[in-house]
Parts: C-alpha cells; structure tokens; sequence
C-alpha cells in the first residue's frame, strides 16, 4: 500500500526519489487555503507545509488519515494543539535558515553604513571622474560602525546568530526578546537589554502590520 504526501511547495521533486523508498508519493497541489487543504489533502497520509499555509483546526480534523504535519522550515502556521488531538506529528527544521537570514542582515547593516548602493549608482553614472562632488557629498557623513548600537528585536537562533557575528564589528548590541524567564538562545546574556521607550511604541506597530499571518509569529510580547 502507498502513501499519500501532499505538497504545495517548490522544491517537492527533489525528494520525491527519497519517498519512494517508503512507497510514498508526493503529489502537488495548491493548498494555499483552508479550503484548499480540505480539499487536496483530506485523503492524505502526510502533508509537508510551507510557512503560511492555515492548517486550522477546521483543515486538520478534515485529513482524517494524517499522521505527519511536516514543516520545511522553522515558523508554521499550524494549530498544534488540534493536529495532537487528532494523533498527528508535527515536525519543523529547527537550524533552517539560521545562517542564510543571519548573513543577509549582516550585509544590509553593512551595506547601508558604507552606503554601498547609493554610491554604486553614483559610479555606474559616471560621478567618479575629476571635479565632480556626488560621491563626497552622500558619503559624509559616514560613521564608524564600531561606534555603533545595534538593536536586534527577537533573538532566537536566527537573531542570537546575527548576535555573535555583528559582535566580531566592536558594536555594542542590545537586544529586546521579550522573554523574562531566560537569557534568548544562542547569543550571549551580557548583550540582553530593553529600549524601553521605542519598543512600547515600534514593536506593537511592527507586529500588527508585519506580522499579521498567525499568532504563531507573535513572538514580541509587551511587558504588561
């Protein structure tokens, strides 16, 4: 007897060779709503997800026949609570990403001291040549990054990773994570800090405009 795995995701070829040693077949199909899950994956035996796909309770009691609930990254919309009532697994990549997302924002800090994109316009339109001003002039000021603050809003692997490395630049780092219990994983505790007056303020508006999509990427809570 086979299995059946659905997919709604890039990618699903690569491992479709690998499944088939278990007599499991992925079949592609849009699941990009509850009522696309319902109807594409009621009849399935596992379903790996991408990060935004609603497996809501409504979706979940619908696959009568899941077992697996398999996330290809880390942050997921899925109703924990009803898929283990329901008797499903569910599994995420809990290092996915941790050093991809943690070097591009590393490159972006870079990029926007040096201002390395304003400036590499300038030279693509000829503002190096003698007597012309436009580089200085948006170059300065130009400050020191090891005279800076950084902030890091939520350090989990990803943000304790970018942590350790902008650290290597001399910056001082002070992070806001929202949770008193423990020191966030990854980054070391001397770097735990709260800006009091712009976090009551930003992350609240960060959260509702950025982070709309589940509860589950409501991972700024407020003091009070």
């Amino acid at each position: 007897m086979s299995f059946k795995v659905v997919s709604g995701i890039g990618g699903a070829d690569a491992i479709k060779a690998e499944l088939a040693r278990v007599d499991a077949e992925v079949v592609l199909a849009p699941v990009w709503t509850e009522e696309d899950i319902i109807k594409s994956a009621a009849d399935a035996d596992a379903v790996m997800v991408g990060a935004t796909e609603p497996y809501t309770r409504k979706a979940i009691e619908a696959m009568k026949k899941c077992r697996v609930i398999s996330r290809t990254g880390v942050g997921y919309n899925i109703d924990v609570n009803t898929a283990t009532e329901n008797g499903i697994a569910v599994a995420i990549v809990t290092d996915a990403s941790i050093d991809k997302v943690s070097d591009h924002a590393l490159a972006f800090l870079l990029a926007f001291y040096r201002k390395i994109v304003p400036v590499d316009r300038l030279v693509r339109q000829g503002a190096w040549q003698l007597r012309r001003r436009e580089i200085f002039e948006i170059r300065v000021p130009t400050v020191r990054l090891n005279r800076q603050t950084v902030g890091v809003i939520g350090a989990g692997r990803i943000g304790g990773a970018f942590v350790r490395k902008v650290k290597a630049f001399g910056v001082k780092v002070i992070v806001y994570q929202g949770d008193e219990k423990g020191e966030y994983r990854g980054a070391p505790p001397y770097v735990r800090g709260v800006w009091a007056s712009f976090l009551q303020n930003d992350v609240s508006r960060i959260r509702n405009q950025i982070l709309p999509v589940s509860p589950r990427y409501n991972y700024f809570p407020l003091p009070g």
